[in-house]
């Protein structure tokens, strides 16, 4: 998620820049997050509810300002998954590019391995789209966290409405 801190300075160095905004539920953003700190501490330093949550929160308002703006074009990502023919087409518009029939069905036909030492997080993304979001947050949060975090992400979701 931190990407979206450098909309910017992307924009200063490169004129007519498109940005793709790929939205997950914020429990599944959170849990994410909190999970690959246990995993990979060295890499994901957000290895508190905390920590995890003040990252999406940071993350999350930063991407509500650029709502509306031109270049950027926001989708769910279980809009991708539910329905990408369509989605897809939609994307393509959206970067002037002439639509590829079937290209939800495409996949490289290898991918490179990644190897390198610290990118091991990095494997997951390697495999096909899952037919609905994966979402860690019971899995990861008890009960009290999991109403706890709710809470303070309904107040975000609020605090960035009324803005």
């Amino acid at each position: 998620p931190q990407h979206i801190f450098y909309i910017d300075y992307i924009k200063r160095l490169i004129e007519g820049i498109k940005f793709i905004h790929i939205e997950r539920k914020p429990e599944s953003v959170i849990s994410s997050l909190y999970h690959a700190s246990l995993k990979f501490p060295h890499i994901w330093p957000y290895n508190s509810k905390e920590k995890s949550f003040e990252l999406w929160k940071e993350s999350y308002l930063a991407n509500q300002k650029c709502r509306g703006l031109d270049g950027h074009f926001f989708i769910t990502l279980n809009e991708l998954i539910e329905k990408p023919s369509a989605q897809l087409r939609k994307i393509c518009k959206f970067m002037c590019i002439e639509d590829i029939d079937g290209l939800e069905n495409r996949q490289r036909a290898s991918f490179r391995t990644i190897n390198e030492k610290g990118k091991e997080w990095l494997f997951e993304s390697q495999k096909p789209l899952l037919k609905k979001e994966r979402c860690r947050f019971k899995e990861v949060f008890d009960i009290d966290d999991r109403d706890y975090l709710s809470l303070r992400i309904h107040d975000t979701i609020n605090q960035a409405n009324v803005v």
